[in-house]
């Protein structure tokens, strides 16, 4: 799965992050998500839902 289907599209121009804090709480949710996707995290075997309920727990 490509990083361009992970982000979702917007319809307008982003602006930009409000602060440094947002923008990178943002970043990161995207990479933990690209690395639940590439079975870089959690228990082999698992599907994606269940790493990402584990991780949210």
């Amino acid at each position: 799965m490509s990083q361009v289907t992970l982000i979702p599209l917007c319809p307008r121009r982003v602006k930009g992050f409000g602060n440094f804090w947002s923008a990178s709480k943002t970043i990161a949710g995207i990479e933990i998500v690209d690395m639940i996707y590439r079975d870089q995290v959690g228990s082999p075997g698992s599907t994606a839902a269940e790493r990402f309920a584990a991780l949210a727990v």
